[in-house]
């Protein structure tokens, strides 16, 4: 669905759907607050309730752009008070806003529910429950220490995340796919890995010798400022259900890449979860690295893109699934000149309504130019 100010892409699946919202034109103030209107739209004639919004953008613009958010959903009686990812996710097009991706979930049994989840009394995530199946998503989770050492604070941001599921019944297994957007990421990517995996491992999640599957969950750790200011800001996606009807879960491996876990990261490429009213698929940060973890097509972004679309391809393909069952996705750009090439590639691929959102970000490695992660409905 496309307007002359707002492309809005919308894929429900089950009781639940995906919306990508990008603002066109110039990025104005006018289509930003029609970008919010036409989300609030869908969610009221839907009798929807998010429960996971991210805001790619300026944070210079913040204030303005919630502002506006705020102004559209109030005058249709949605509540403003969820919580929300707010990335620095500066369009390549030198817009305030580069877009906002939002899941939500239409209650519509008598047992069906969602309720926001607070932590000294700011909100922390949001829970839902419908049809005997069960979800949480926490958002931009944030350490409880003070420190300048980047790692300790993600391994105390992890032990927070972990804290909140226990609270809530759960435990870090149930977790199925974590974003940790990460300040100055070229810095120290590398002690992130570190500390992340021996993290896990105390979890018990790292792979052991003879193991059959993964249970690592699918992530994306890409560079992008919060406005905290702190090293980094996790969200993450869990699971669960009555016994007689729990989601199944598989973590994927890709036969086009190395597990990254093997070249020290701890992550699987995707995860697969099948509930009772349809089937998602957690796409992994994907970018042009081969079967050894090796960085491919140095300083060529047109070979990149496609060498990375070509991996999810393949990722897809386990599934029955191809690159148009995306429904979300986030396109981490280093340059902004790179977009048009991107949107050329898909373009050149039948994907002229692709629902990804440009943004421009520092990918793990200086070498790589570009990345992306997304959500797919089988």
């Amino acid at each position: 669905m496309q307007t002359s100010h707002t492309q809005l892409h919308i894929r429900h699946a089950g009781q639940q759907a995906f919306i990508v919202a990008i603002p066109a034109g110039q990025g104005s103030h006018h289509s930003i607050s029609d970008l919010f209107v036409q989300v609030a739209d869908v969610l009221i004639h839907q009798g929807m309730t998010i429960v996971h919004e991210r805001l790619f953008g300026s944070l210079s613009q913040q204030e303005s752009i919630m502002a506006m958010r705020q102004a559209a959903f109030e005058a249709r009686g949605i509540s403003t008070t969820n919580p929300i990812t707010f990335i620095e996710g500066l369009s390549p097009w030198d817009q305030a806003l580069a877009g906002v991706i939002v899941r939500a979930v239409h209650c519509s049994q008598e047992r069906d529910k969602a309720w926001t989840l607070y932590d000294r009394n700011r909100a922390v995530g949001i829970r839902w429950e419908t049809q005997g199946c069960g979800g949480l998503i926490l958002q931009n989770v944030q350490a409880e220490i003070h420190t300048k050492d980047p790692s300790a604070y993600v391994e105390n941001q992890i032990n927070k995340a972990r804290q909140l599921l226990i609270l809530e019944g759960l435990s870090y297994d149930h977790v199925v796919r974590t974003w940790f957007y990460l300040s100055d990421i070229l810095d120290w990517y590398g002690p992130f890995n570190d500390i992340r995996n021996r993290t896990y491992d105390t979890f018990g999640l790292m792979p052991k010798d003879g193991a059959e599957h993964l249970l690592l969950p699918a992530s994306t750790g890409i560079g992008a400022v919060n406005p905290q200011g702190s090293p980094a800001a996790l969200d993450l996606v869990a699971v669960y259900g009555e016994e007689s009807n729990h989601p199944q879960v598989r973590q994927l491996t890709n036969p086009g890449q190395e597990d990254a876990h093997l070249y020290g990261s701890a992550f699987s490429r995707g995860a697969v979860v099948q509930q009772q009213d349809f089937t998602w698929m957690e796409i992994s940060g994907t970018a042009a690295i081969d079967e050894q973890g090796r960085s491919l097509y140095r300083d060529d972004i047109r070979a990149q893109i496609t060498c990375t679309l070509d991996k999810l391809e393949i990722l897809l393909a386990q599934e029955g699934a191809n690159l148009n069952n995306i429904c979300t996705a986030s396109v981490f750009l280093k340059r902004p000149h790179y977009a048009q090439d991107f949107l050329d590639i898909i373009a050149d691929r039948g994907l002229d309504g692709f629902p990804g959102i440009c943004v421009v970000a520092d990918v793990c490695r200086d070498e790589l130019l570009f990345e992306i992660d997304a959500e797919a409905v089988l």
